[in-house]
């Protein structure tokens, strides 16, 4: 993909280049003849400057068509390796002269995929949906486009991860496929395969030596380290997955993936400060993507400041609309109790589209916020059709960690409380709650709210009791301020937990 062309003023070269710890800058502009498609031309005026003394090492322009601007990249990328006397070896200049596309259409719809995703930085259900038929659209105009059946299986998988389907599923492992018939050993092919195996068929060890084999043609690449530490909190190996979200910061400070991917590792350890100061640097680089949001509220749950948790919100609200916030609360981790009164109240009033279709999502989401409002009536009419949906979809599906939790919370909703114990218990014994370090807690933490609503208490502090030392976002802070807990108020064995 052509470099983005930095267009600040030199006044702020040298700062940039100090935040971002490099010796050398290179930013550019970008000016637009007259022309039509193909045939417009641009002229590309890029510029090296040494970051100490803010001095221009080298510095030239291109005129080019659009349609060759895939080679004013390459053209860049070998004056600039002249200029300070280096070589473009291996992968990093394989990867910098293989022009991604001869499709100009195609790669404009990608771009437009990479903007509306945030180059797979989001996971928001209608945003990923919106991306995801802009990377169709640019395999359909060029069906060897690597990057884009990459970024597709990528989109699908994140999808997927909301409440797990398996359309999308299955969309991520042929757009995974396709990507490695065309490149066997890309970089881009590696990242999407690995994130099948890992996301889609949830065989983590072999998801991690797709990312490791990627590794070794670009260890560099910030979005392979990102995924395999991914891979590696899963498998618990969570050492691995500091050092390597570690080296993606270093590598690009600017990288919202590498800082998240920082954040979650230091907050799934507990290093719940250290967290807190690297989720601020994602939203200083990103403030209105919600993911970030959401994780830096979900800290300092952890850390038992709920009031803490608000004023992301409130500041939050000053990026992005009201609406947007209160749909990505209550789509993750049915986190409707954490929104001020004015908005969790709005809850109710959302409807299918805005949970990308997801008929069971919304009506889980929309009855869980009855109850919080103490209208039981309305909450049992919507957690029965919510049941209705997720016991369809075990019935097509089968058997899913994720899956199976959103119908034992569908049912303990509409009160049928002995199914929604089983399904709870069918959830816990599948082997991806057990196996998976980073999701697995979730999923139980998720149960152990079922069984509490249900009145199942002793059964419900069997699961938190270990929680509490494990990864992830429970700790007895949380345990203080979420409603879901409150009928264990007074319960020797939870009192004990939460000093």
């Amino acid at each position: 993909m052509p470099a983005r062309l930095n267009t600040r003023t030199s006044a702020r070269k040298l700062p940039i280049g100090q935040e971002l710890g490099v010796d050398y800058l290179l930013t550019g502009t970008l000016r637009w003849e007259r022309g039509q498609g193909e045939n417009r031309r641009l002229r590309v005026s890029p510029e090296l400057v040494q970051v100490s003394t803010g001095s221009t090492r080298w510095q030239q322009p291109f005129d080019t068509d659009v349609k060759n601007v895939f080679d004013v990249q390459a053209e860049i990328a070998s004056r600039v390796a002249q200029a300070l006397d280096v070589e473009l070896v291996g992968g990093a200049k394989a990867s910098l002269e293989a022009k991604p596309t001869s499709d100009v259409a195609a790669y404009d719809a990608f771009l437009r995929g990479e903007e509306t995703s945030q180059s797979l930085a989001i996971t928001d259900p209608v945003q990923l949906r919106r991306a995801m038929s802009y990377y169709q659209q640019a395999v359909s105009l060029d069906p060897r486009f690597i990057q884009a059946w990459a970024q597709l299986s990528r989109a699908a998988c994140a999808q997927s991860s909301a409440a797990s389907t398996l359309d999308d599923v299955e969309l991520c492992r042929r757009a995974a496929e396709r990507a490695v018939e065309l490149g066997p050993t890309r970089a881009e092919a590696r990242l999407a395969m690995g994130g099948y195996l890992r996301a889609g068929a949830k065989n983590f060890e072999k998801g991690l030596a797709e990312f490791r084999a990627g590794l070794a043609e670009q260890p560099n690449s910030v979005a392979l380290l990102a995924a395999a530490a991914s891979a590696e909190r899963e498998l618990g190996r969570f050492d691995d997955a500091l050092a390597h979200s570690q080296q993606a910061a270093r590598l690009d400070p600017r990288s919202l993936i590498a800082a998240n991917s920082l954040a979650r590792t230091l907050h799934d350890t507990h290093r719940l400060q250290e967290a807190d100061a690297e989720y601020a640097r994602a939203l200083a680089l990103a403030p209105a993507n919600l993911r970030t949001v959401q994780s830096r509220a979900t800290n300092y749950l952890s850390l038992g400041d709920l009031a803490g948790a608000r004023a992301v919100i409130a500041t939050a609200l000053s990026h992005v609309a009201a609406r947007d916030v209160i749909v990505r609360f209550a789509t993750f981790q049915e986190m409707m109790w954490v929104l001020p009164d004015e908005l969790r109240n709005q809850v109710v009033q959302l409807q299918p589209a805005d949970f990308d279709n997801d008929r069971a999502m919304w009506a889980l989401k929309v009855g869980a916020t009855h109850l919080l409002m103490k209208d039981v009536a309305q909450a049992r009419s919507y957690g029965r059709i919510a049941a209705d949906e997720y016991g369809a979809a075990v019935k097509r599906h089968g058997d899913d960690a994720q899956r199976l939790e959103l119908l034992a919370r569908s049912l303990a909703l509409a009160g049928d409380n002995q199914a929604a114990i089983a399904a709870g218990e069918r959830s816990l014994a599948l082997r991806e709650t057990t196996a998976d370090a980073s999701n697995g807690p979730y999923y139980k933490y998720q149960v152990a709210r079922v069984l509490v609503q249900t009145g199942q208490h002793d059964r419900a502090l069997d699961l938190i009791e270990p929680l509490l030392s494990m990864p992830g976002d429970l700790t007895p802070g949380w345990l203080r301020i979420d409603p879901a807990f409150s009928p264990l108020r007074g319960n020797a064995r939870f009192d004990r937990l939460i000093k």
